[in-house]
């Protein structure tokens, strides 16, 4: 299975879990004055500075002490000047309390907002755990051999799958495992290991990021992530 992800709906925000949500976001862009962004991932980040470059008012929420918590520190670090530099609003430490009348409470503050979008909540299709199968977060649970802990002739691969130790939701990550799954599908008995070579985000026209765990940025981010795509093409041929 290769079923990708789905998102936990928020009442009051546009969801952004497929091609339509982000059509309908690119139209809502076009309209909004006031931008509200819920969550400082690669996501958020990367479409508050599109919003700002566009001339909207943006504010970035993120309920961590720092923007994409998940990268390095100089990365987290690099964000949250560029932003801010910008003229994005960057909100840290602050829980949504919830969404009502296009504003968003937050905390001691609230915040409207003519378009509101979540860069949170992703999560595996509803429909494994309907099938019965052990799920974390939605997503199917596999072994070492990316077979479901419970039939062993389902193989997952990709954002709905993950093992107990966690997966990460990552494309370049996606393409490792389904390689992997394919081989193993078809008789072959390989155990998956991931590694995310770099992981690299833009904003405005500067890219930067992670790059084999070093924080790298400008030609040499741009570079490594031209190198992820092409790698990720190669393995899919």
């Amino acid at each position: 299975m290769s079923l990708g992800y789905s998102q936990k709906l928020i009442d009051g925000a546009t969801k952004f879990e497929n091609i339509e949500d982000a059509l309908r976001i690119r139209k809502g862009l076009l309209r909004a004055k006031t931008v509200v962004i819920i969550g400082g991932g690669n996501l958020g980040v990367e479409l508050a500075s599109l919003a700002r470059e566009m001339g909207k008012e943006v504010y970035l929420i993120e309920g961590q002490s720092r923007l994409l918590n998940f990268m390095s520190q100089e990365s987290s670090a690099y964000a949250e000047k560029k932003l801010r530099e910008m003229g994005v609003n960057v909100l840290l430490n602050t829980k949504v309390e919830k969404i009502e009348d296009n504003t968003v409470y937050a905390e001691d503050q609230k915040i409207r907002g003519d378009l509101i979008v979540p860069s949170i909540g992703f999560k595996g299709p509803s429909i494994l755990k309907e099938l019965g199968l052990t799920t974390i977060n939605d997503r199917m649970v596999v072994n070492e051999y990316l077979q479901s802990v419970d039939q062993e002739d389902v193989h997952g691969a990709g954002d709905c799958s993950t093992t107990k130790e966690f997966i990460p939701m990552s494309a370049q990550v996606a393409v490792q495992a389904g390689r992997t799954a394919m081989l193993n599908a078809i008789g072959f008995e390989r155990k998956f290991s991931y590694r995310q070579y770099a992981i690299i985000v833009r904003i405005g026209n500067e890219y930067f990021g992670d790059l084999l765990g070093k924080f790298v940025r400008g030609r040499v981010a741009e570079l490594a992530e031209k190198l992820g795509i092409h790698r990720a093409i190669k393995l899919l041929k």
